[in-house]
């Protein structure tokens, strides 16, 4: 693994701000721990599997790691990658329980913690992009979709489910509404880059070809978890010689 670049947000200046007037910097760095845990916990395993790290941004509310590749490799890798995040959830109450221990925070501190942590995790394994659980639902549609249609079945899949947590209040408040209406925004913005992205797969593929099961392709776009075989003006083409028409 080649990591390119540690950033350090600016938001730390308003984030100091803040702690300095209001009592929140308790919450706010167990905060920081727990998503600092669960990216953490992203960056290892890709390291395990050699994966690109282009940057990570510490911000106050925990680390962002921008990992390359992911998306375009070995679907199980992948899937590891992204459930080391969520699984990091299902142990850091033990971690939090040793803080009560060692008299660090109180009891009931430790359980307005645990409600924290379990609302983070449900909160991303929503089939939403981009959360995990949106990224895993996107390997799922690829198994089945072609590259183009699984990205655009993800972002109205999620769109759909953002706007039916708005519709049926299942968040609540205005920092909810929030979220939702900046993850709307963010899946209509990705849509419009889905053929972009599906070229920057296309030059990935033509680089690393794959050894997956052969598929007889009538279409004009790969399945990421095959060897397409594609049917062009009458005729049969490797992958490799439909890819270099692009000229990536």
């Amino acid at each position: 693994m080649k990591l390119r670049k540690i950033k350090v947000s600016w938001l730390w200046i308003p984030f100091l701000f803040l702690c300095a007037w209001l009592p929140v910097y308790k919450i706010l760095c167990f905060i920081f721990l727990i998503m600092s845990m669960h990216e953490g916990a992203h960056v290892f395993i890709a390291y395990l599997f050699h994966y690109p790290i282009r940057k990570i941004i510490i911000y106050p509310f925990g680390l962002c790691a921008i990992i390359e590749s992911i998306g375009y490799r070995s679907g199980l890798k992948d899937l590891c990658v992204l459930i080391a995040g969520p699984l990091t959830h299902l142990f850091e109450p033990v971690l939090l329980y040793l803080f009560v221990g060692t008299h660090i925070i109180s009891y009931t501190f430790y359980e307005y913690l645990c409600l924290m942590n379990a609302s983070i995790l449900v909160f991303n394994m929503l089939p939403i992009y981009p959360l995990d659980g949106g990224r895993i639902l996107e390997l799922c549609l690829q198994l089945f979709f072609r590259y183009e249609t699984a990205a655009r079945l993800l972002h109205v899949l999620s769109i759909i489910w953002l706007l039916m947590l708005g519709y049926f209040q299942i968040l609540h408040g205005i920092s909810a509404m929030m979220v939702i209406v900046l993850l709307v925004m963010e899946n209509i913005m990705a849509y419009y880059t889905i053929r972009y992205r599906k070229l920057v797969f296309y030059r990935y593929r033509r680089r690393h070809p794959v050894s997956y099961p052969v598929r007889m392709n009538k279409g004009h776009d790969l399945y990421r978890f095959s060897y397409n075989v594609m049917y062009v003006h009458g005729a049969w083409m490797e992958e490799e010689k439909w890819l270099s028409i692009f000229r990536l």
